[in-house]
């Protein structure tokens, strides 16, 4: 039939026209790239077409399914996400619907500095009218079950606009879904449920947040707080306002559902605060590469577990930590990963069903070699929390080391599609950019390092593979420039590259490579 004609002409196109070939021809190369444009057009329409026909048929399964790849081809085309909200509608599926709505607002912003067409808000209000965008759609829970937080939208005052306020609550749910100590839901789930509600305001400065909590059954305000940040670019100033919020209510949450419903002693308040605290020194030490900050994130924690031995962020601060000082090359190995193993294993002991226990067990095991145990420990965190968009990111880096390109580039994929400007997809970049250098396919690759923020491309982990990208692509005054820059960031990981004695991620045989290529960039500068 028309729809299995089309679906046979849609699989023919895998890939760009030529992929990965070059050839140093201005000419050929602006034939290449407009016969790709064109090419890349053409799928894009019938893809279109089929999810439209497949959905008029009710295969809705194949009407996501090819709106999406349109999607990746087109992804800031009003056409390609008006194509996979009306497979959503068709469907039934309102909530992935706004989670596709929220991805492609939040990307458009990023790119393009400007918001969806009226075409596609419309859409959006078909397909879910009055309703706050949420992650995961969380049932009414069981009695004993983890508390509930609903993210109700964020009023504005003076010349803040909606649209920043919606971004705001939508990256708020996305940092909330990291923290297992308590689920995420939208404001229909009912009564159970912690509300979570605010305003933001501009002033001569910057912009304010006022928010507060409320819990199950009640009006009263059980916590509230002012956030204020200065002007930023819309994207950065968004998903600032959003972690230091999840940062500061999480460990109010946590320790008055540890006092009222696991009987831990008063002083467990402090713990949390002090853990937490302890954990986001440690977080951010490891962004920055900074060996102090994550001294004092550990003691921090340390002085949590003194308070309230079974306190467990104060056990995953331990283990974020102590893994960090492996992976930093920093004195004392043997001890750090001691401390990391203990941590560890007394989260599992503490928390079974937490995911961001077996996540941190699964990076420490990749860390010390064993990228098998490390696979099956991120694949368990993954069955009990698959929107932690860094745990996504880490699972593509651990399957890219085992060799499994594939698995490593879905992964990659999938952290992507669940949050696309999110800070923590440094490592699902990553994961792609060292796919493609593997397969030689430097261009690519690059493009990949390119979508990098400035922050994350000062990781000396990415700021390796990176100088080794540029050179092997010809590039030495990039492939110096990014050495000069690691150096710079952590003279020890270029020491130990060049004298043969680390090797983090163990690409197969690409180790050599990057050797090579360093010390290619070394004399380049």
């Amino acid at each position: 039939d028309e729809i299995q004609d089309i679906a046979i002409a849609a699989s023919l196109y895998q890939d760009d026209l030529m992929s990965g070939f070059f050839v140093k021809a201005q000419s050929f190369e602006d034939w290449l790239f407009r016969e790709r444009v064109h090419l890349r057009e053409e799928a894009t329409d019938i893809l279109q077409r089929l999810s439209a026909m497949n959905s008029a048929v009710g295969r809705h399964s194949e009407a996501i399914s090819a709106a999406r790849r349109a999607l990746t081809l087109a992804p800031l085309q009003d056409e390609t996400i008006c194509a996979l909200l009306s497979a959503f509608g068709a469907a039934g599926r309102r909530r992935d619907g706004i989670d596709a709505y929220n991805r492609y607002t939040t990307e458009l912003r990023a790119e393009l500095d400007v918001g969806p067409s009226e075409q596609v808000r419309e859409l959006r209000r078909q397909i879910a009218p009055s309703t706050i965008v949420s992650v995961t759609a969380t049932p009414e829970p069981a009695p004993g079950d983890r508390p509930i937080i609903a993210v109700s939208s964020f009023s504005t005052a003076g010349s803040t606009g909606a649209a920043f306020a919606d971004d705001v609550a939508d990256r708020t749910v996305l940092e909330l879904t990291r923290f297992r100590a308590f689920d995420i839901a939208s404001p229909e789930v009912g009564v159970r449920s912690y509300r979570l509600a605010g305003s933001l305001e501009q002033t001569p400065k910057g912009v304010v947040m006022h928010v507060g909590l409320r819990p199950p059954g009640s009006t009263a305000m059980i916590w509230s707080d002012r956030i204020e940040l200065p002007f930023a670019a819309h994207d950065d100033l968004a998903h600032a306002f959003a972690r230091r919020l999840a940062a500061r209510i999480a460990p109010f949450v946590d320790a008055r559902e540890g006092e009222e419903h696991r009987h831990i002693s008063e002083d467990h308040f402090d713990a949390a605060n002090l853990a937490w605290r302890g954990h986001a020194l440690a977080d951010r030490a490891a962004l920055i590469n900074d060996p102090d900050m994550l001294c004092q994130g550990l003691a921090l924690s340390q002085r949590a577990l003194d308070i309230e031995p079974d306190c467990l962020t104060a056990w995953l601060a331990q283990a974020r930590g102590n893994t960090q000082r492996v992976f930093m090359q920093l004195p004392g190995r043997p001890e750090a990963i001691a401390a990391a193993m203990v941590a560890c294993h007394r989260m599992l002991a503490l928390a079974p069903d937490d995911h961001r226990a077996h996540f941190r067990w699964g990076w420490l095991q990749f860390v010390c070699g064993d990228h098998d145990g490390a696979e099956a420990s991120l694949r368990q965190a993954l069955l009990l929390n698959p929107n932690d968009v860094h745990l996504r990111g880490i699972y593509g880096v651990v399957q890219a080391a085992r060799g499994a390109d594939e698995l490593a580039m879905r992964s990659a994929r999938d952290a992507i599609a669940i949050a696309p400007t999110h800070v923590d997809l440094a490592c699902a970049y990553h994961t792609m950019h060292v796919v493609h250098f593997k397969r030689g396919e430097l261009g690519q690759g690059l493009a990949w390092a390119e979508r990098l923020g400035p922050r994350e491309r000062k990781r000396p982990s990415l700021l390796v593979i990176g100088v080794a990208s540029y050179a092997a692509a010809g590039k030495l005054r990039q492939a110096g420039a990014a050495f000069r820059q690691l150096r710079a960031a952590a003279p020890h990981y270029v020491d130990a590259y060049l004298a043969g004695r680390r090797q983090p991620f163990k690409f197969a045989d690409d180790n050599e490579r990057v050797v090579k290529a360093l010390d290619l960039a070394r004399r380049a500068t």
